[in-house]
């Protein structure tokens, strides 16, 4: 979400190698049944993230 679908910055940010990022989002798109490059999907766990922030005890 942070790096606008860039695999790459997120691959970079997270030490991990930009396939396996791409790996693990169709593997997570595949259990939501969903897909990542539906705006709507995007806002919607866009906005769980806000929510779970502002929420959080810390």
């Amino acid at each position: 979400m942070e790096n606008n679908q860039d695999t790459t910055s997120t691959a970079n940010s997270l030490y991990l190698h930009r396939n396996t990022i791409k790996y693990r989002l169709s593997k997570i798109a595949e259990f939501m049944e969903d897909d990542f490059h539906n705006p709507l999907v995007r806002l919607h766990i866009h906005m769980s993230f806000i929510i779970d922030d502002l929420t959080s005890d810390s």
